[in-house]
């Protein structure tokens, strides 16, 4: 096969039209094969943009193209164990779009399915972990530049689509799964702390609708972790702020911030960052994850940090709807 890792798409959201670009045409030796998704909006851009001949709305018949390298799935968490299984089982590579699964027993076993197929990777796309801002930040922490962490405060904001969920609501879409999730991780990433209770509260003031699913457009949440420090996050989908993340560390020797929005990161002793253009950190992980599927480069983290970002998650929503601490 000429050394050409061929790609299969499952499902379309947010980042699959960046995806697939990359794939398809900026990444030497990688092509999409084929798209599998019931979004009008992918199956044009598969055929009109990418020239694709195997377009389905179904994902079966992805599995029985034995061209197939890998399989990059982006549908909706409530399918990803059983598309995760489908994939393994036709002999693929498999790279998920976050959440790893909608619930924990899920994600576990998802990681049963990881060594159940010793010869295939599981990969869980988390781009934060690409930011070169945040790795100089983790590298701070690692090092004690920044003393003792005394405190964490994440801000994300992103867009939403009301419209789009009117009439299905599918429970990954909870604003915990679906923004605070990422947030999770990066701090867990950062600073190797683990978390042991959270409270989470919100609001609805932009889409009322969003109390019907025990859902909002503004979560605060104020987490504990087993290193002494807080963390104090804000999701929201109804800044004028736009799409974006801002960190700030704060340790007994300095504090260090980040904003992704501008591409900007400043500090009290600390060592000044390069920016870097909107997506690279996406763009790093997925030529990241090519080499892995072609066998040059190492799995970069195991999917089972995936399960920890969701358990923590699990639990901020039930912190919300209960409105309780709920320990971790």
């Amino acid at each position: 096969m000429n050394g050409t890792q061929y790609i299969g798409l499952i499902g379309w959201n947010n980042n699959s039209t960046l995806l697939a670009k990359l794939l398809h045409q900026e990444l030497r030796h990688t092509e999409v094969l084929a798209v599998a998704t019931d979004h009008k909006e992918g199956q044009q851009y598969a055929r009109e943009v990418l020239g694709l001949k195997h377009v389905y709305t179904e994902p079966h018949a992805l599995y029985e193209l034995h061209q197939l390298n890998a399989i990059c799935i982006n549908s909706s968490a409530e399918q990803h164990l059983d598309e995760v299984r489908q994939s393994l089982r036709s002999g693929t590579d498999v790279l998920i779009e976050q959440p790893l699964a909608s619930n924990v027993s899920d994600c576990e076993d998802i990681e049963k399915l990881d060594k159940s197929f010793p010869s295939q990777k599981i990969v869980l796309a988390m781009p934060r972990r690409y930011d070169q801002h945040l790795m100089g930040m983790r590298q701070l922490v690692a090092e004690g530049a920044l003393g003792h962490i005394v405190s964490i405060v994440v801000e994300n904001y992103e867009s939403y689509d009301a419209q789009r969920y009117a009439g299905s609501y599918p429970a990954s879409k909870g604003i915990f799964m679906d923004i605070t999730l990422q947030d999770i991780d990066m701090v867990r990433w950062l600073t190797g702390a683990e978390f042991t209770s959270v409270y989470a509260t919100g609001t609805t003031v932009k889409y009322p609708s969003l109390a019907a699913h025990q859902d909002a457009d503004t979560a605060h949440i104020a987490a504990s972790t087993d290193k002494g420090f807080a963390v104090s996050f804000l999701s929201s989908r109804s800044s004028l702020k736009g799409d974006g993340y801002a960190v700030k560390l704060v340790g007994t020797k300095g504090e260090y911030s980040y904003d992704s929005r501008i591409a900007k990161s400043s500090g009290t002793n600390v060592f000044p960052k390069v920016p870097k253009p909107d997506g690279a950190a996406y763009q790093s992980m997925i030529r990241d994850f090519v080499g892995v599927v072609a066998g040059h480069r190492r799995l970069p983290h195991s999917v089972e940090v995936g399960t920890r970002a969701t358990e923590v998650a699990v639990a901020m929503t039930k912190s919300f709807v209960l409105q309780e601490i709920i320990p971790i």
